[in-house]
């Protein structure tokens, strides 16, 4: 018995099926987490005005987002990690006091750290290239968790 499909067959099933296993890895965009205390940190400026942002959600969500002046761009789920993770980065926050920090020295280069939380109004902050104790302490918490990201994807915060 021969099992061969006639090539006039195959022909027309092949690209059938290729569309269906597109179909079928086609899917709506994830929802949203809630926010509670989402860690974003971002950066941006310079001659484009292009700034990128990334947020870690509680659940373990990472989202990222691009933008420029003219797009504000869409964001999207780039990888997930365990809410352990997320809480540790969010408990060195609190090693710096940051939740009273007051700081906005944007520049031709900003970096910034947010926290967002259902209880809480936002707090965030800003700087730029000038060294001091405090943005280099800002700056240390930055790299730890661009680090984290650069580690699970090809997004680089740096």
């Amino acid at each position: 018995m021969n099992h061969r499909l006639p090539s006039t067959v195959a022909l027309t099933a092949l690209p059938f099926g290729l569309f269906l296993s597109i179909l079928g890895g086609c899917r709506k965009e994830a929802a949203r987490p809630q926010a509670g205390d989402t860690l974003i940190i971002g950066v941006g400026g310079g001659f484009s005005g292009e700034r990128q942002e990334w947020r870690l959600y509680p659940n373990g969500d990472v989202w990222y987002r691009r933008s420029t002046p003219e797009h504000d761009g869409e964001a999207r789920a780039i990888f997930h990690t365990s809410p352990d993770s997320v809480a540790r980065y969010l408990a060195l926050l609190n090693t710096v006091g940051f939740d009273t920090l007051v700081l906005d020295r944007p520049g031709n280069r900003t970096w910034s750290v947010e926290r967002r939380g259902s209880t809480q109004i936002p707090h965030g902050v800003r700087w730029s290239g000038s060294v001091d104790p405090l943005t280099a302490q800002l700056s240390a918490l930055y790299d730890s968790v661009a680090r984290f990201i650069e580690r699970n994807t090809i997004t680089s915060p740096r």
